[in-house]
């Protein structure tokens, strides 16, 4: 593992973007699994893009809610990256959980769209109410 400061230790790349690369880490001080979310390196040199990263950290922590992740911390690495601590949030895909029921013969019924698309709604809607744009909620990144 890598180490991230003298706190976090970072394991294997658990999602990648344009824009960031998410790590499965561990809080040594917490003792606990976390996912670190550190901007890519050319983005960290524009200030514009530095700060919407920070800020939408900010927000998301404000947010908070059974449907979002918890941000940790926020800081920044000695190539002067700035990363989140997020709660990590394993428990897969829901592309993969769709798959894996439609190969088992399952076909979604209107009752199943809505479990998932009313929390999804919820959670969006917290984070526009709280003024972030939703950048960090990809589709690969939900639910």
């Amino acid at each position: 593992m890598t180490a991230l400061g003298e706190r976090y230790r970072l394991g294997g790349v658990i999602g990648a973007g344009s824009f960031a690369t998410v790590h499965r880490a561990r809080d040594e001080r917490l003792d606990a699994d976390v996912a670190v979310k550190v901007l890519a390196e050319n983005h960290s040199l524009n200030p514009e893009i530095r700060e919407r990263f920070i800020a939408e950290g900010r927000s998301l922590r404000r947010v908070g809610g059974r449907h979002l992740v918890s941000v940790h911390d926020i800081d920044q690495n000695e190539r002067q990256q700035p990363y989140l601590v997020l709660e990590l949030a394993d428990r897969g895909s829901l592309r993969r959980r769709v798959e894996e029921l439609r190969a088992g013969g399952w076909r979604a019924t209107a009752a199943d769209v809505l479990a998932v698309a009313r929390p999804l709604a919820a959670a969006v809607a917290a984070v526009h109410r709280a003024g972030s744009s939703t950048a960090t909620s990809a589709p690969g990144t939900c639910c």
